[in-house]
C-alpha cells in the first residue's frame, strides 16, 4: 500500500515568495520602478501569478487529501476568487467596490495573499490525513 506524503504549507520557496510580493508591494507605495515593474498593472500581473505560485502547496495538499469540500478549503477557494477578481480589475479597468484606486486594490490582494498562506498554515495543523 502506497503511503500518502504530503507537504508543509511554509516551505523556503513560500517564504521567499511573500518576500518578493512584500518588496513589490513597498516598491509600488514609493513610485520606485525597476525596468520589469514599469507600472501598477505590471505590478498586480506578477503578483497574482507569484501568489498563485505560493498557492500550489495549498491545493497540492488539499488534493492529496481529497478535502475539496472541507470548510477552510472552500473558505480558501473564495479568498482566492476575490484575489483575481481585485487583480482583474486593476488589469482589465473596471472598478470595484470599496476599491478606490489601483494601488489599494494592489495592497488588498497581497494581503489576501497573506490571508491564504495564514489559511494553510491553519489547514495544516487542523487537518491531518
Amino acid at each position: 500500500m502506497k503511503t500518502l506524503t504530503i507537504s508543509n504549507p511554509i516551505t523556503p520557496t513560500v517564504i521567499v515568495t511573500g518576500i518578493i510580493i512584500a518588496a513589490i508591494a513597498i516598491m509600488a507605495n514609493s513610485n520606485q520602478r525597476i525596468s520589469i515593474l514599469s507600472n501598477l498593472r505590471v505590478d498586480m500581473i506578477v503578483i497574482i501569478l507569484l501568489g498563485m505560485m505560493m498557492c500550489t502547496t495549498g491545493i497540492g495538499r488539499v488534493a492529496a487529501m481529497n478535502g475539496w469540500a472541507h470548510p477552510l478549503s472552500i473558505l480558501g477557494m473564495i479568498i482566492g476568487t476575490a484575489i483575481l477578481i481585485v487583480g482583474a480589475s486593476v488589469i482589465f479597468n473596471f472598478k470595484v467596490p470599496y476599491i478606490s484606486n489601483d494601488f489599494s486594490a494592489l495592497v488588498v490582494v497581497a494581503i489576501l495573499i497573506g490571508c491564504k498562506v495564514i489559511l494553510s498554515v491553519i489547514h495544516a495543523l487542523l487537518v491531518k490525513p
